[in-house]
């Protein structure tokens, strides 16, 4: 009858230390489903983190791209500009010659 009931309270020992171990097995692998969906996560933000990066990317240099149309732009009408300078000279000194010739045949009008 002793060892009746030693072997019993051995058996619940051992019952006890399984259902410990049962609890400590889920909790690891509560664990472990916890850290796959954290490193999922982790690959998703990751990815979207590098599209995004590309997008920033494509968009600095779209920007890159439109400000130096807009220097070469920029520099076309300066050039313009310049251009109509000289001609709005020429044109002038033209001006000033035909208003030259128009008063000398002017005076030749009148003395004639």
């Amino acid at each position: 009858q002793q060892q009746q009931r030693q072997q019993h309270q051995e058996l619940q020992e051992l019952m006890q230390q399984l259902r410990l171990q049962q609890e400590e097995q889920s909790k690891c692998t509560q664990l472990e489903e916890a850290n796959d969906t954290l490193k999922k996560q982790i690959r998703t933000l990751r990815q979207e983190h590098q599209r995004e990066l590309e997008r920033l990317r494509e968009r600095i240099s779209d920007e890159h791209a439109q400000k130096q149309r807009m220097r070469l732009g920029i520099q076309d009408l300066k050039n313009q500009i310049t251009s109509l300078t000289h001609q709005n000279k020429d044109i002038r000194e033209a001006l000033r010659v035909k208003e030259t010739q128009i008063q000398t045949l002017e005076r030749e009008l009148e003395r004639g």
